[in-house]
């Protein structure tokens, strides 16, 4: 990608800026510039094909392929008062590389309404190099791997609703000329991944709750809780490892098939074998791109 209008920042830390932008200089007096950025537009890696070829006849069987990790290389210059200031924030730039926790890297470039911020959880993969240095000035590259090789978005949506009911309303056995409503809540959520991949988002009950099931509409895959949530308490599904936590620490049954929210409007449904007021669907999800 074009680095000269790109915005780069690890952890909390560091920031680097292209060329063509202002100068990001830190609280140090360090100005870091970013000169190279491979990896991070890029598409997925696959392993292989997933195609398999036939025996005894042309073409190949076709199975499932995902993408594995995104190694992300940056390289970049900075520019300190004296060679002990460039030393110590290349020590700086190197703990904010973690070895085996991950950090969030951010990538900004052109124009914020038409290119969204992007950011993924990254940890280091090679280790990092000092191509060349003169007094404060100082260049430097890094290799940094993303595990999970999506790049969503900085905004965090969130929406939630109640299971369905309907209440009110009256039924008369003669025509009048007045209308009497209902209150209506539909147990239903609609969701927009404005990205150009699936995301996955994570699902969180507030019981209680009789054993709920979460649908995905659009493709039809129910996400069943085996056991009922009492009052007070909170099942909270990870999509992503796919496992399901009571209180952040109980492992709970879920069946069925997992889904992710695919781009465009996603459709959710929040029911259960009985209604109880106090429960409660919360989605949370980040846009997601390839």
């Amino acid at each position: 990608m074009p680095v000269d209008t790109a915005r780069l920042t690890i952890g909390s830390t560091i920031a680097m800026s292209g060329a063509h932008l202002d100068p990001l200089v830190d609280a140090y007096g360090v100005d870091w510039l970013l000169t190279k950025l491979d990896g991070w537009d890029d598409g997925y890696a696959a392993p292989d094909s997933g195609v398999t070829n036939r025996v005894s006849d042309h073409g190949g069987h076709v199975s499932d392929v995902f993408a594995v990790p995104r190694i992300v290389h940056v390289e970049g210059r900075l520019k300190a008062p004296s060679w002990d200031a460039a030393t110590l924030a290349w020590e700086r730039l190197m703990a904010a590389v973690p070895l085996s926790d991950q950090t969030t890297m951010t990538v900004a470039h052109g124009v914020a309404a038409v290119l969204p911020t992007k950011q993924a959880a990254v940890r280091q993969h090679e280790k990092p190099v000092i191509s060349e240095r003169v007094g404060g000035l100082l260049s430097y590259s890094l290799s940094l791997i993303a595990p999970d090789p999506r790049r969503y978005s900085t905004v965090l949506q969130t929406a939630s609703t109640g299971l369905p009911f309907t209440t009110g309303g009256l039924s008369l056995p003669i025509a009048l000329p007045i209308s009497i409503g209902a209150t209506v809540n539909s147990g239903r959520l609609s969701v927009v991944n404005d990205g150009n991949v699936a995301s996955p988002p994570l699902l969180s009950i507030t019981g209680p709750c009789p054993a709920p099931t979460i649908t995905h509409l659009g493709s039809g895959r129910r996400l069943v809780v085996a056991d009922a949530i009492d009052a007070g308490r909170v099942l909270t599904i990870d999509t992503v490892d796919q496992v399901a936590l009571l209180d952040g620490t109980v492992l709970r049954t879920v069946t069925g098939s997992w889904w992710h929210l695919e781009p465009g409007v996603n459709q959710i449904a929040f029911t259960a074998p009985a209604f109880d007021a106090g429960a409660l669907l919360t989605i949370s999800f980040r846009s997601a791109w390839k």
